[in-house]
């Protein structure tokens, strides 16, 4: 029986599909399993799928059908279930794992945990630039740190234990967006989440969609998120305030998405900027964010560019 299973949900990107897969495949611990969940409908799209893993050729990966909720959650849970290993890592299939990134997080797996996660590289294709986030080192988080709005910023960096995933429920398949932070804060409420201080993943930022680039089905899920949790959040912070958290990042991931789209987008983006200002309180890099949008794409190109690491 392998140590870890890993999920890779899949859905028409086959070329990225590969790079996923041969992430893994290189990597230096090599007891896995990898689960490629296909999510296709298109018949054409499932042969595609096919013949990646096909090309793969390594017994360790298993293709298999979802046969849930069609989408992400469905998806994974799929994997889940289909899981054999005492670990459950994920792997989006426009992401890649760096070579250590299955033994680095199951070494930061204390006893106590149920939960670790890695730093990661976010590569904007968009803007032609990375940044590598990085958290301390086996920091633990509970659940009151989760409510008040910290969050993992792609499941590619995520190991679980497969119990602690089963006995919580696992992934909503009724939520378009914040499927993880919903998964994680049920998680949290089990056992310890830790930190790792290696960066594990290349988290890939595309011109091709995304889900946490649709602006309506997130502020959709942020409702559902905020009535789901309400009594927690009560008890720990201010829904408000809750709301406002995670309403400052989306007007900024979608004002910098419309930037990149350009100039017949840029008065729509300069407005979601603003409209993070007026929700306070803002910093040094909230009106250096505004100022730039009005600049233009290129000026907030180069300040991207300017930034390339993030330390929590």
């Amino acid at each position: 029986m392998p140590t870890i299973s890993i999920v890779i949900p899949t859905y028409a990107r086959p070329e990225m599909l590969l790079d996923a897969l041969l992430s893994v495949q290189a990597q230096t611990f090599t007891d896995f399993e990898a689960i490629v969940v296909d999510d296709n409908v298109d018949v054409a799209d499932k042969e595609k799928t096919r013949s990646v893993v096909s090309y793969i050729a390594d017994t360790r990966f298993t293709l298999i059908d979802n046969v849930r909720t069609k989408g992400g959650c469905g998806a994974r849970n799929t994997g889940i279930h289909a899981a054999k290993a005492e670990y459950v890592a994920f792997l989006d299939d426009d992401d890649v794992y760096l070579p250590d990134a299955l033994i680095s997080n199951l070494n930061a797996m204390t006893p106590e945990a149920v939960m670790v996660f890695g730093g990661f590289i976010h590569k904007d294709n968009n803007y032609d630039c990375s940044q590598e986030v990085t958290y301390m080192a086996e920091k633990c988080y509970s659940f009151d740190d989760l409510i008040h709005g910290f969050c993992p910023s792609t499941a590619s960096v995520v190991m679980v234990r497969r119990t602690a995933l089963l006995e919580s429920g696992n992934f909503s398949e009724n939520l378009l967006s914040f499927q993880d932070y919903d998964a994680w804060l049920q998680i949290s409420r089990l056992g310890h989440v830790v930190s790792n201080p290696c960066i594990v993943a290349r988290f890939i930022q595309h011109s091709g969609k995304r889900t946490s680039t649709d602006f309506e089905k997130r502020m959709i899920s942020l409702d559902i998120i905020t009535k789901k949790w309400k009594s927690e959040i009560e008890q720990n912070w201010n829904v408000d305030a809750f709301r406002n958290h995670f309403i400052k990042q989306l007007y900024l991931d979608y004002a910098v998405l419309l930037l990149s789209m350009g100039l017949v987008c840029r008065i729509e983006s300069i407005m979601y900027f603003a409209k993070r200002l007026i929700i306070g309180p803002n910093r040094i890099k909230d009106w250096l964010w505004f100022i730039s949008s009005i600049a233009g794409f290129r000026i907030t190109k180069w300040l991207r560019k300017r930034k390339s690491h993030a330390y929590l």
